[in-house]
């Protein structure tokens, strides 16, 4: 599956001129009339029945759901998708309860409109007559991270809302509690509902209908999701600290205690070493959206050109980390108490689907990304559900093609209308 690191957009050419060398997604605009010449796209993708789909049938037909067939059965399918009749059931997985809800610092409460589920936060899920999908879920992981008795620090969301004019956005994400932090649990949960909070905020302004491509907007974004994590983070620093707090996720209470709390240098331990987290996360409007990929994980960008090409699926990089001086290093590419607003920035990448009919993101912590053969570049995702089939038959593979390591999932997809429609 080709990996796409720098892709550009005709209406973010400018932002390309002004940062060179930033990676920005993009779909390449090509005329209809140019696509019956363009040739096939040699992946495994397009022969799948969900690939199949023409313009000609209407966005509606097109985003209706499209059951995958059954692969031949001398054939060791790759996709966990497949193997989904041999998934752990639902209800002998572990429950994903929050177990730093009765903390002191309180909880994390979920957007207004969603409702959680364990270590996510789900929107209403769209209607099948819809234009729109989203879903998203979050397990534990393998019969192995189960045995050892791991918690889950992962998080995911997807969630619809409107900008100020009424449009439909989706917003999608997950995040991944770096397993040898401490309070790693609520840095994930703090990252996904400061990125919805920051986003929302955005679309309550009428800041121009392609305001994902603007560099100063993007600036200004990056300072106050910088910015608010921070202030969330510090907040939590603060009661922990005075109340000589435990992460209920340790399993060694007493360590905990001396090590960030009576040791001479505590406060320089927390600081390196509580609140870390990744953070994959989405906002797509009609016309384009945003990304922004802090750490590591997977980002599948998913395009629907029309014609025989159908949806194709191309993984994205991680962006570089910000430029720094000679002699310095590079800041950790994560949320932490030590986050900048330049880490921020050379995460968030302005998505442009010009020349699409549709497009959709499809992200995923490490614990999947890392998985041998672990088939999300072609699995089709419809609904929440697909999400959970998807992550239990994961990880009910064998110990040798599933990471040992906490799954989580999210999607978003939905119909692109051309720039001039918003002009």
């Amino acid at each position: 599956m080709t990996k796409t690191p720098h892709l550009l957009g005709e209406k973010c050419a400018g932002w390309q001129r002004r940062h060179a060398g930033r990676a920005v997604v993009f779909v390449q605009q090509m005329p209809a009339n140019d696509l019956a010449s363009a040739g096939p796209v040699r992946t495994e993708v397009a022969a799948e029945p969900w690939q199949r789909l023409h313009s000609d049938k209407g966005l509606r037909t097109l985003f209706q759901r499209h059951e995958p067939s059954p692969p031949p059965k001398d054939e060791d399918p790759a996709a966990p998708m497949d193997a989904a009749p041999a998934a752990t059931p639902e209800s002998a997985m572990p429950t994903n309860v929050d177990a730093d809800e009765g903390v002191p610092m309180g909880r994390i409460e979920a957007p207004d409109g969603t409702v959680a589920e364990g270590r996510t936060w789900q929107g209403p899920p769209p209607s099948e007559e819809s234009q729109y999908r989203f879903g998203c879920s979050s397990i534990v992981g393998s019969q192995v991270v189960i045995e050892e008795g791991k918690d889950n620090d992962d998080f995911a969301f997807c969630l619809q809302t409107h900008d100020v004019s009424g449009e439909v956005w989706l917003l999608c994400g997950v995040a991944d509690g770096v397993g040898n932090a401490a309070w790693a649990r609520r840095a994930a949960k703090h990252s996904c509902s400061s990125f919805i909070r920051v986003i929302e905020q955005q679309l309550r302004q009428d800041a121009g209908p392609q305001w994902w491509c603007d560099p100063k907007t993007l600036d200004r974004l990056s300072e106050e999701l910088c910015r608010l994590l921070l202030q969330r983070l510090n907040a939590d620093l603060q009661i922990a600290v005075a109340q000589r707090v435990v992460d209920p996720s340790w399993q060694d209470p007493d360590f905990f205690r001396r090590y960030f709390f009576d040791v001479e240098d505590a406060a320089k331990q927390r600081q390196g070493r509580w609140f870390q987290t990744t953070l994959q996360a989405g906002a797509l409007g009609p016309c384009g959206g945003v990304l922004i990929f802090l750490g590591d994980g997977m980002a599948r960008l998913d395009l629907l050109t029309g014609g025989e090409l159908g949806w194709q699926h191309r993984e994205l990089d991680p962006p570089p980390p910000p430029a720094q001086p000679p002699g310095r290093r590079s800041p950790p590419r994560l949320v932490s108490l030590n986050l900048t607003p330049e880490v921020v920035r050379a995460g968030m990448l302005p998505i442009d689907p010009s020349g699409a009919l549709g497009y959709g993101l499809v992200l995923a912590t490490d614990g999947v990304s890392k998985s041998p053969k672990h088939g999300l570049l072609t699995a089709h995702l419809e609904n929440m559900s697909d999400c959970g089939i998807y992550l239990r038959a994961l990880a009910s593979r064998p110990e040798d093609e599933v990471q040992a390591d906490n799954l989580s999932v999210a999607f978003a997809r939905r119909e692109a209308r051309p720039w001039t429609s918003r002009d």
